[in-house]
């Protein structure tokens, strides 16, 4: 029989799991960076930093299969938990991981942004950067507050997401700037959308207050 696995190793286990997030958030950084100054380094840094990302999450969920496949542990629920935690945690590292994609095209073909998309697109670098900060404060404290603060800060850039989306396509036209450059700005909104619902889906997992 397996021992026991509680709510309190599952905090354990979430507080062991916060360098993680801190690399995810490096992640953006390097993403931030490579957007801004067209640097190949930074989306190197990126990929270099979503390695390590992946290995330790992909370490931490063969871990935690192990531990479901033994005698009695199959049907527990914070095991059950804590691979969704991991899982949700892998595709925030995916969904970053995919803006070298269009930061790339945008260097290699040296696009030319709207002042207000590409300011857009540094503010939601800069609500990433912070939500992830957030997040690592709610996996070591379960604090209500701050797990509120996070989903309604992810309603508030979900919902602005879509407004730019729409408000883009209307003066799409008359904008300065390449057209290619608008795929990419398209194409980073819908990254960072997924990443929130990601963030949204951890906060529900973990008890949203």
């Amino acid at each position: 029989m397996a021992p026991a696995f509680t709510e309190t190793d599952v905090r354990s286990h979430l507080t062991a799991i916060c360098p993680v997030i801190d690399n995810v958030r490096r992640m953006v950084g390097a993403a931030r960076h490579a957007f801004n100054r067209h640097s190949p380094a930074e989306l190197e840094e990126l990929h270099r930093l979503f390695d390590l990302v992946a290995i330790d999450l992909e370490m931490a969920l063969e871990d935690v299969e192990a531990d479901l496949e033994k005698p009695g542990a199959g049907d527990n629920p914070h095991l059950s938990k804590l691979k969704e935690v991991y899982t949700h945690l892998l595709f925030v590292g995916d969904h970053t991981k995919a803006m070298a994609d269009p930061i790339r095209k945008k260097m290699q073909e040296c696009q030319i942004f709207p002042d207000q998309d590409f300011m857009h697109i540094n503010d939601l670098f800069a609500h990433l950067t912070g939500l992830l900060r957030t997040l690592v404060d709610i996996f070591k404290t379960d604090d209500p507050g701050l797990k509120k603060y996070l989903l309604k800060e992810c309603d508030a850039l979900t919902s602005g997401c879509f407004t730019a989306e729409t408000e883009h396509e209307a003066r799409m036209t008359t904008s300065f700037g390449q057209p290619h450059a608008w795929g990419v700005y398209l194409g980073l909104l819908d990254l960072t959308r997924k990443i929130l619902a990601r963030f949204q889906d951890l906060v529900k997992l973990l008890g949203a207050p």
